[in-house]
Parts: structure tokens; C-alpha cells; sequence
């Protein structure tokens, strides 16, 4: 009896590792190999070009990209060519075999560093800010413009983002991904889901995308 437990114990979490590989694996989006969360990293290599030059256009960057830079730098360290901070920035969920698209914000944190002639760069921490009011905040989505973000800044302070109070504004995107009841019983995402990870994967690297060309990094 006690042998037959086991066996049956030894399926279930066989079964179970199988259903998570299948769904990260349809999902498609890049997961950190330790913390199993969507993570959006890498180096972008600009030859001859100094640390502070990087970190200059960086700052551009950041200006042009989101409605108010000053809230989206939390840290930042020129000596050390480190910039840290929290953005959000509009997803566009397609139109999947029949679903309605929707667009959608995504909470993200980034982290940059430099370097003469290159930059790292990791934009993880993926979140649905909750009880927003605006409807975008990042101009990567056709020049949309946030309505009431003034107001939403007044309310969920980002530079609170870690505290208990403002984490209760977010919900990481893993958890949604993942809820059981997204997915069929054979472990497949329904089509809310394959369009919202579509969404936020081409969100994501379209960021990636445009902070390479205010870098310079060559095609």
C-alpha cells in the first residue's frame, strides 16, 4: 500500500512539473532560470562610446519614453553608471482567433548598468497596476497619452512601490499567467492568456527595442 502511495505521489508532482513546462513553454516569454519570473535581460554593445555618454542618452531615453521622469527614477548613480527605477508602459493583447483585443498597462521595474561601450540592462518585476484611472503612460504605444496620470501618481505614489501599501496596488503577471483556471485541464492556456502574453512580450520588446536605438547600438 505505502509502495503504491509513493507511485502515485511521484505521478502527481511528474504530472504537475509537466503541466508547468508546457505552459511557460506556450507562453513564450523569457523566464529568469532561478526566480521563474518573467525577466527581459541582456547587453547591448555600442563600441567607443563612454559610460557617461551612455548614461546621458539613457536619461534621454527615459524622458521621451514615460509622461514624468522624475517618478520613474528611483536611484540613479553616474559615477557607478547605475540607474534604477519603475515604469509602466502599454500592452496591446491582438485579436486571437476570434478574441477581442484589448490594451492593458504593465508595471515593470528596470535596472541599467554601464560601462564604456556597452550597457546591461533588466526589466523584470512585471505587474498589473490595479485601480488606475489612465489608460497609458508610455509613448512606445503610438504616442497615446495618459489622461489622468497627475492624479494616479497622487494616489499610488511609484516611489512607495515598496511598501506594503503600494504593493497592494500591483499583481504580478506570473500570477495571472499561471492561475489553474487559465488553462484546460490538459494544461493548455486558454486564449485570454496567449493574447495577453502576446501582448506584454511584444511590449516589452519593443522598450528593449527603442532603448537600443537611443543608445546607437547599430542593426
Amino acid at each position: 500500500m505505502k509502495h503504491f502511495l509513493w507511485i502515485l505521489l511521484l505521478s502527481l508532482a511528474a504530472h504537475a512539473q509537466g503541466q508547468t513546462t508546457v505552459r511557460r513553454r506556450i507562453m513564450g516569454l523569457p523566464l529568469d532560470s532561478v526566480t521563474h519570473r518573467i525577466s527581459y535581460r541582456g547587453t547591448l554593445s555600442v563600441p567607443s562610446v563612454p559610460a557617461a555618454e551612455l548614461y546621458g542618452r539613457t536619461q534621454e531615453w527615459i524622458a521621451r519614453q514615460f509622461e514624468d521622469s522624475r517618478e520613474v527614477i528611483h536611484f540613479s548613480d553616474p559615477a557607478r553608471g547605475v540607474l534604477i527605477g519603475r515604469a509602466i508602459t502599454l500592452a496591446h493583447g491582438p485579436l486571437t482567433e476570434g478574441l477581442q483585443a484589448r490594451d492593458f498597462l504593465v508595471n515593470f521595474l528596470f535596472c541599467l548598468r554601464f560601462i564604456d561601450g556597452s550597457c546591461t540592462y533588466e526589466f523584470t518585476d512585471l505587474s498589473y497596476p490595479r485601480n488606475l484611472i489612465t489608460s497609458a503612460t508610455s509613448s512606445s504605444s503610438g504616442g497615446q497619452v495618459a489622461d489622468a496620470l497627475a492624479e494616479w501618481a497622487n494616489q499610488h505614489m511609484t516611489s512607495r512601490i515598496s511598501t506594503a501599501e503600494a504593493q497592494s496596488t500591483r499583481t504580478p503577471v506570473e500570477l495571472d499567467l499561471a492561475a489553474d483556471a487559465n488553462y484546460t485541464a490538459k494544461g493548455l492556456p486558454r486564449l485570454r492568456i496567449l493574447r495577453d502574453a502576446r501582448g506584454i512580450d511584444t511590449a516589452m520588446r519593443g522598450l528593449v527595442t527603442s532603448f537600443s536605438q537611443t543608445l546607437g547600438v547599430k542593426p
